[in-house]
């Protein structure tokens, strides 16, 4: 790695990155990206032994264990919420004042969509 000169002194940014990258690359961290790098690649993995895990041998096993299921959450927002986001950016872009009536309503309306999405 580089070294800084002088007290105080930070070794060059691109000097680093490059140091690091390289330090990546002969640890095997980044994938093989040249023809070479692939071909070394190959016979690395061709001279290593997998021991792949012995759960994988009964594979209808492992599809049918309950203790393995993953269930994804994908949030989507109430369509509520995005009402409200819009009335105030449509308030923001023009630019114009906001009464107070209309900011109130504009909360409440807020803070009703929130608590119906929060009760889901």
């Amino acid at each position: 790695m580089a070294k800084s000169k002088g007290k105080g002194k930070k070794p060059d940014r691109h000097v680093l990155e490059y140091e690091i990258l390289q330090a990546m690359r002969a640890e095997g961290w980044l994938a093989p990206e040249t023809e070479a790098e692939v071909l070394e690649a190959e016979i690395n993995l061709a001279a290593e032994q997998v021991k792949m895990p012995t759960s994988f041998d009964y594979p209808r096993e492992l599809l049918h264990r309950t203790d393995s299921v993953r269930v994804m959450h994908r949030f989507q927002p109430k369509i509520e919420i995005a009402q409200a986001s819009e009335n105030l950016a449509r308030a923001a872009r023009e630019g114009g004042t906001i009464s107070p009536e209309v900011e109130e309503r504009m909360r409440r309306d807020r803070d009703a969509a929130e608590s119906k999405s929060d009760d889901k």
